[in-house]
């Protein structure tokens, strides 16, 4: 019952003491990072050949997909409500992912 809820934020690795040199930072699972890193390249390198593949097997529903993709960002960058949602959510997306960078950067304090 004494367990985190969520694993990123363990009472094993707590760095309480910032000046002792022994404590470890929290998040230590650079493998798992690395791994899905790998994979996500993979993936993306894979890609171009798939799209290829797929387009000289199912032509007509690859140019349906395209059709269809094209036709919605053609309503929404058209629509000036759509383009100003879709402004207002960037901008609360970048508003946040700068907070978030400060709070974990910013005012790291270095034991020297």
């Amino acid at each position: 019952m004494n367990e985190p809820m969520n694993n990123d934020h363990s009472t094993i690795g707590s760095n309480h003491n910032p000046t002792d040199a022994t404590t470890v930072p929290m998040s230590s699972d650079r493998a798992k990072e690395n791994g899905f890193v790998g994979r996500a390249r993979a993936t993306a390198g894979a890609l171009p050949s798939k799209i290829d593949e797929q387009i000289k097997r199912n032509p007509y529903v690859t140019i349906g997909v395209a059709a269809a993709l094209g036709t919605g960002f053609g309503i929404v960058f058209s629509s000036r409500v759509l383009r100003t949602v879709l402004a207002a959510v960037g901008a609360a997306a970048a508003a946040e992912l700068t907070r978030a960078y400060f709070r974990k950067n910013a005012w790291v304090v270095k034991a020297s």
